[in-house]
């Protein structure tokens, strides 16, 4: 352990386990044969259910068997070594301990009977084996164990040589891989629920480069009628559309700006009602050094997409009211929302109006706004949270 190339060579394995748990095999697996050991894992085990939710282990752990042998003592079922844990747990950090230690047996009588212990050795063709303890988080007992090859049950003289630099690399390490999986696994919840809005949504820079886009809003692009990747920007199909969605990104940028224009709407190649945007600041500096934009665009098209049923839940709108918000947020002009009503448009004009002023919007455009702030549409064709989290 004292070969500067050696430590060189963990440290880099340390690091790419921190942020890689897949990669801690190649870890356990340098540290093995650093110490003429057999096997090499570490594991947090659960004092009170006697078992672990976590273990790396190298190479030679990772056989049909010794994952059976494994499971045994991740589901709580193999409890032979249950008091070698605790004497373990009672140590002080870095303090490396043999089998004999552990179940408290002299130096020179028999190790008791342990039929885990003997699987575990003919698996990795060890004779002994020695742990240390790197933490204790609660009843969880962060620690690793050797297989080694001398015969005995006393401490590895290597794994004690070895300790001062190990224990501190490992604790460090596996802390840092329990924090990137809890973000890992948070991340991929947000994506997933990204996915599943039933409208477009991406984020954005303020010149219309796309960073994320989620499903339904690569899906608008895919159908080439009002949206579309220019050069990885966002640009309407339809160039006259594009100084409105321009305007409406360099708008959103000032803190100054007003709502109206952060809500447009951009006309579709085939005639069909123009999709309804909104563009809001992403400001989070510890994510990006540059002001982030979120774009959220809705298909009037799609009734699952836009919806007035949000406004139904104030309680304040007539069932009149609330029918013509319905046609309203789908981008219907007044003339027609009468027509459809079987109504005259000063009628629904204002009904229109009525429906504004009960819920303190000042026009079409502000009830567009809060229809879709109060709405939470899903898609029904995407899995959550996502398989594996």
């Amino acid at each position: 352990m004292n070969n500067v190339d050696t430590i060189k060579d963990i440290a880099l394995a340390a690091i790419n386990a921190a942020t890689h748990p897949d990669q801690w095999t190649p870890l356990c697996d340098v540290i093995a044969e650093s110490l003429d050991a057999k096997a090499f894992m570490v594991f947090a085990y659960d004092l009170e259910k006697h078992g672990t939710s976590v273990s790396h282990v190298s190479a030679r752990l990772r056989s049909a068997e010794a994952v059976a042998l494994l499971n045994e003592v991740q589901d709580g079922t193999a409890t032979e070594d249950a008091p070698g844990y605790e004497a373990i747990s009672k140590t002080a950090t870095g303090h490396v301990i043999g089998e004999r230690d552990a179940f408290a047996e002299a130096p020179d009588g028999p190790l008791p009977t342990n039929g885990f212990r003997e699987r575990a050795l003919a698996i990795t063709g060890a004779r002994s084996r020695s742990a240390v303890k790197l933490n204790m988080l609660g009843p969880f007992l962060d620690c690793a164990i050797s297989h080694d090859v001398e015969p005995g049950g006393q401490p590895s003289k290597s794994m004690q040589q070895a300790a001062p630099f190990l224990v501190p690399i490992l604790s460090r390490t596996l802390e840092s891989t329990r924090v990137v999986t809890a973000l890992t696994r948070s991340y991929a919840g947000l994506l997933s629920l990204f996915d599943r809005l039933d409208f477009g949504a991406v984020f954005c820079h303020p010149s219309g480069l796309v960073m994320n886009a989620n499903r339904t809003f690569s899906e608008m692009v895919a159908e080439k009628d009002g949206l579309s990747y220019g050069g990885g920007r966002i640009q309407s199909i339809l160039p006259s559309n594009n100084p409105s969605l321009d305007a409406a990104l360099k708008s959103a940028m000032r803190p100054t700006a007003g709502p109206d224009p952060l809500t447009f709407t951009l006309s579709r190649r085939s005639g069909s009602l123009p999709f309804v945007c909104h563009v809001m600041p992403v400001n989070e500096t510890d994510v990006a050094h540059d002001t982030l934009l979120l774009l959220l665009v809705i298909d009037p098209e799609s009734s699952a997409r836009i919806s007035a049923q949000g406004l139904a839940a104030f309680g304040a709108l007539s069932p009149a009211e609330l029918d013509v918000c319905h046609f309203l947020v789908r981008g219907f002009s007044t003339d027609r929302i009468a027509e459809l009503r079987d109504t005259s448009p000063e009628t629904a004009r204002g009904q229109i109006k009525a429906a504004a002023a009960k819920l303190a919007c000042r026009g079409r455009m502000d009830l567009l706004r809060l229809a879709m702030v109060s709405s939470f549409p899903l898609r029904d064709d995407c899995v959550y949270p996502p398989s594996g989290g």
